[in-house]
């Protein structure tokens, strides 16, 4: 499931509040991956500017942590080179992992990362759409 949706991975075309867990660990993901592409990333702050790039079928990309570091509160600016207008999002770090689907679920809300919380919702009622299997 290369080109799934995951709601730790950072969509280049949606903007707003993104909660990680592990700072170091983040992923840019690509809706559209079947071709190559780039995206900038604008440091609001100093308007430095990073370019990452995906090669052709790839939808995830590692964020540049060692030019961009993500920490609570930071805003960055971001551009993919196939979509219409760029995106702002600003990070929240979170003290821990959530344990489960309801702790993710609250953690996600009290801390304003509707389009995460909007995915956890999406990707939970197509698993409930599958025909239930415990006999």
């Amino acid at each position: 499931m290369t080109g799934g949706k995951n709601i730790w991975f950072l969509d280049v075309t949606k903007g707003g509040k993104f909660c990680i867990t592990d700072p170091n660990g983040l992923v840019v993901w690509r809706p559209d991956y079947t071709g190559s592409a780039t995206a900038s990333i604008v440091e609001p702050a100093n308007g430095n500017v990073v370019e990452i790039a995906w090669r052709k079928g790839n939808p995830l990309k590692a964020w540049p942590k060692e030019d961009l570091p993500v920490t609570n509160n930071a805003s960055y600016r971001l551009l993919g080179s196939s979509v219409a207008q760029s995106v702002e999002v600003n990070f929240v770090v979170l003290d821990s992992e959530p344990v489960d689907l309801t702790d993710t679920a609250s953690v996600l809300l009290a801390n304003g990362c509707t389009g995460q919380l909007d995915l956890l919702v999406e990707t939970l009622n197509l698993n409930n759409e599958e025909p239930d299997d415990q006999g």
